[in-house]
């Protein structure tokens, strides 16, 4: 059973389409209608999880990069850890921030799901 998070990234981000074959619901690539699987890679619905698969998502991590959208998700991983990033006199949140070791050692941690929920909000 596809979740709904995952439903969401194979459609919003992936750009795939769902077909069913051989009693299997499938995530294709291919244009919607269109079934040629001709050198296609395909995921079953039930097995393909980025939402709690970490080398399912990476995947879609690939995707966002070719998509260009890498400071976009970067921006949302940010907001959805939670990470709060201050100035040097930790008075006020910084708008623009830079990427220091210990936000980026951070971000490492983030779940499956919640890389899933900024790759959505990067897209939108």
């Amino acid at each position: 059973m596809t979740s709904d998070i995952d439903r969401k990234i194979c459609q919003k981000v992936m750009g795939w389409h769902t077909f069913s074959q051989f009693d299997y619901d499938w995530w294709c690539p291919c244009p919607k209608g269109d079934h040629d699987l001709t050198g296609l890679t395909v995921r079953k619905h039930e097995t393909f999880s980025p939402s709690t698969d970490i080398s399912d998502f990476w995947l879609v991590e690939e995707t966002l990069m070719e998509k260009g959208l890498t400071c976009e998700y970067i921006d949302a991983l940010i907001e959805i850890t939670n990470i709060l990033i201050v100035d040097s006199d930790k008075s006020k949140q910084v708008a623009n921030y830079r990427l220091t070791s210990a936000v980026i050692f951070l971000l490492l941690h983030a779940t499956p799901e919640q890389r899933c929920l900024a790759a959505l909000e990067a897209v939108s």
